[in-house]
C-alpha cells in the first residue's frame, strides 16, 4: 500500500504500522479510518445507471494508472507479489504458491492443479485442449487482483475515497484483473455489465478461465 501512495495517484488508507503474527498465522496491519465512507457493497443496489458507471470510469483511471507501473529489472517477466514472496490468490489456489518466474511456468502450476482429474478421458482431453489455449506473452503488469464491492469505499457523492485489501495484489498477466474482477460478483449481471468499464476486457482469456472452473467442479482449488 506505501508502494502505491509513492507511486499513484490511487487513494489508500495510510498504513500506520505492520507486524506478523506468531506460528505463521499471517499478520496484521493497523491502518487510517476513512470517515464518511462506504464500501460500494452498501451503496450498489441504490444507485442509479449514472452513479454506476462514474464509480466504474474511476475504477479504470486507478487500474490504468496500475498498469502503467513498471516492473523491476530484476522481477522483469516475473509472476507474483511486489516483493517477490509467495502468492496468495483465491483464484489459483487456497494455500500460497509461487511466485513463478515466467508466464509459462504460472500457466503449468495452474494445470497441475488439474492433474487429478486426468483419469477421465473425455477430461483429460479437455485439460489438453486448456493447455494449447493459454497464452505465454501476455504483458505482466502490476494488478489489485481483488476488485469487487467490498473492496471499493465511496463517499456520499459517489467519488472513490479507498481502495482497500492489496493481499492479492502484485504482478501478474494483464488479462487477470478482468477476470478476478468478474468472478468477484459473477452472479450479478448488473455488476458484470460495467465490468468492461472497470478494467480492459479479455474475453478469450475469460473463456478459457471458465474452463478452468468447470474442470474443478465450479470450486476453489
Amino acid at each position: 500500500m506505501r508502494y502505491i501512495t509513492r507511486n499513484t495517484s490511487i487513494p489508500v488508507p495510510k498504513v500506520y504500522d505492520a507486524w506478523s503474527l506468531p506460528d505463521d498465522r499471517g499478520g496484521a496491519i493497523l491502518m487510517e479510518w476513512i470517515d464518511g465512507a462506504e464500501t460500494l457493497e452498501r451503496r450498489w443496489p441504490s444507485m442509479s445507471p449514472e452513479q454506476k458507471m462514474k464509480v466504474a470510469v474511476q475504477v479504470r483511471g486507478y487500474v490504468d494508472e496500475l498498469r502503467s507501473l513498471t516492473q523491476p529489472p530484476h522481477q522483469q517477466g516475473c509472476i507474483g507479489p511486489l516483493d517477490g514472496s509467495p502468492c496468495w490468490d483465491e483464484r489459483l489456489k487456497s494455500q500460497l504458491c509461487g511466485p513463478f518466474p515466467s508466464e509459462r511456468a504460472f500457466n503449468q502450476f495452474r494445470l497441475s492443479l488439474l492433474d487429478r482429474f486426468k483419469w477421465h478421458d473425455e477430461t483429460r482431453m479437455e485439460i489438453e485442449a486448456i493447455e494449447r489455449d493459454l497464452r505465454e506473452d501476455h504483458r505482466i503488469v502490476f494488478t489489485h487482483g481483488d476488485l469487487g464491492v467490498r473492496n471499493i469505499l465511496v463517499d456520499d457523492r459517489d467519488n472513490i475515497v479507498a481502495l482497500i485489501d492489496w493481499e492479492m495484489s502484485g504482478w501478474m498477466p494483464e488479462y487477470w484483473e478482468y477476470i478476478k474482477t468478474v468472478h468477484g460478483r459473477w452472479e450479478d449481471e448488473d455488476w458484470l455489465s460495467y465490468t468492461r468499464t472497470m478494467a480492459p476486457a479479455y474475453d478469450d482469456e475469460m473463456e478459457v478461465d471458465d474452463r478452468f472452473i468447470i474442470v474443478n467442479g465450479g470450486g476453489p482449488f
